[in-house]
């Protein structure tokens, strides 16, 4: 997953991330995580590398280990999302 975003690195705040995943050929679940989009990347293509679970803290605290090979994308997510 290389990422062509461009930010500064020193100011960047962790943020409300969407990672989006596969569960099964036809379902996928949505999974809110807090991070830096380019820090999370970089933990996805590591773990992608070197077979390991791409694991992530979510918003309410709970640790989140999924497979890299079933994430279809990571977004920043909106302040005011009201969706879902």
């Amino acid at each position: 997953m290389v990422s062509s975003y461009k930010g500064t690195e020193n100011n960047e705040q962790p943020k409300r991330l969407i990672l989006t995943a596969k569960q099964t050929t036809t379902s996928y679940s949505k999974y809110y995580i807090n991070g830096v989009f380019r820090n999370e990347c970089a933990k996805i293509d590591y773990a992608r590398r070197n077979g390991t679970l791409y694991r992530a803290d979510g918003i309410y605290g709970e640790l989140i280990a999924i497979a890299p090979e079933q994430i279809i994308d990571i977004i920043e997510g909106q302040e005011n999302e009201n969706q879902d």
